[in-house]
């Protein structure tokens, strides 16, 4: 089935909009992800953003690794924090 849809300059000027959205958008995540590259918060937000806005599996997947690995490398952060915590509080009795 074919849509014959008018193309009209409001339409036009529309999707210019929300490509220039889109653009400034990129821009943004760009930025804060400079700042705050161990973020996972804001990577994860930035893989949703490619995956649902910007249609782009592949660099998702490799923001969604370097997410996954700074989230491990916390955790693993954490616990070696804590059990060196209980460690000197023991040290100290």
């Amino acid at each position: 089935m074919k849509w014959d849809l008018p193309h009209t300059e409001l339409d036009l000027q529309a999707f210019a909009e929300m490509h220039q959205s889109e653009g400034r958008a990129e821009e943004s995540y760009k930025l804060v992800i400079l700042k705050y590259p161990e973020s996972v918060k804001v990577l994860r937000a930035y893989v949703r953003f490619l995956r649902e806005i910007k249609n782009d599996p592949w660099k998702a997947q490799k923001y969604e690794l370097q997410a996954d690995n700074y989230e491990q490398v916390s955790r693993h952060s954490s616990r070696w924090k804590n059990t060196l915590h209980v460690h000197l509080l023991t040290e100290k009795l």
